[in-house]
């Protein structure tokens, strides 16, 4: 399985308007990496080693100084760790789990995970004026079901190797990583599309490849990010209560 299956920027019109989503931090509150695994490995179905260095990975960074090396070895220690814990594990069984998990993620039952109030509006915003694309380091049979919740047009996200139906614990692509979300960017952005007129949404300096169009908005508290995005003249929506509103705006 790969991200192809869920996108083909092949299939955009000329002319077409984009919408580039971080999910994490953006459109919900939480990490689905960390929550998700955290979900199978209360259920018996990721090895407890695997998450327990996840676990250390996310309290390494945390109280590191978050430059780019440190967030560098954490995107890959975390993948890394998390392709491990899957290792072997059947993929259906996965996917059967994930669907389990938004459904509790649906209910609130989620305490570290959820939806942010604006995400499923102004997904449905941005879909009547384009293509949406959410672009994620957290890995696809965590986030897919997000896809099809909130109505986002194409998902790339991290992949895990499989073969005959398991886990194979190799990590094929990293999308947590800076380069990845470059590469899938100007992959979109070609001559067909109207980047002056697309839009991008994030929630760190970790999504400026996202910001490559005509109008980024910030949201979180970030203040790295936020420093930049007031050099450059960027919306900044902190708790984003009024950002269908200014996106509505910006739109006419």
């Amino acid at each position: 399985m790969t991200n192809t299956e869920y996108s083909s920027p092949k299939t955009l019109q000329p002319q077409q308007l984009l919408t580039f989503f971080d999910i994490d931090g953006t459109l919900t509150d939480g990490f689905a990496i960390l929550s998700f695994a955290q979900y199978i490995n209360q259920r018996q179905y990721f090895k407890p080693d695997s998450w327990n260095k996840m676990q250390r990975d996310y309290v390494n960074y945390s109280e590191s100084v978050q430059d780019h090396p440190a967030y560098s070895r954490f995107a890959q220690d975390l993948v890394n760790h998390y392709a491990q814990g899957l290792s072997d594990k059947k993929v259906q069984t996965v996917w059967e789990m994930s669907d389990s998990f938004y459904s509790d993620v649906l209910k609130g039952s989620i305490s570290d995970y959820h939806f942010k109030p604006f995400a499923p509006k102004l997904v449905q915003t941005m879909n009547k004026v384009g293509v949406t694309i959410a672009i994620s380091g957290s890995p696809i049979e965590a986030l897919l079901p997000l896809q099809r919740i909130l109505g986002i047009t194409f998902l790339e996200s991290t992949i895990i190797g499989e073969h005959n139906g398991f886990y194979t614990g190799e990590v094929i692509e990293n999308m947590a990583l800076d380069t990845a979300k470059e590469q899938t960017v100007r992959r979109y952005l070609t001559p067909r599309i109207d980047v002056n007129k697309s839009f991008a949404f994030g929630d760190s300096e970790h999504d400026l490849p996202l910001f490559q169009v005509g109008n980024p908005f910030i949201v979180g508290r970030n203040k790295h990010l936020h420093q930049i995005a007031q050099q450059h003249g960027w919306e900044i929506h902190a708790d984003g209560t009024d950002i269908i509103s200014a996106v509505e705006e910006r739109i006419k």
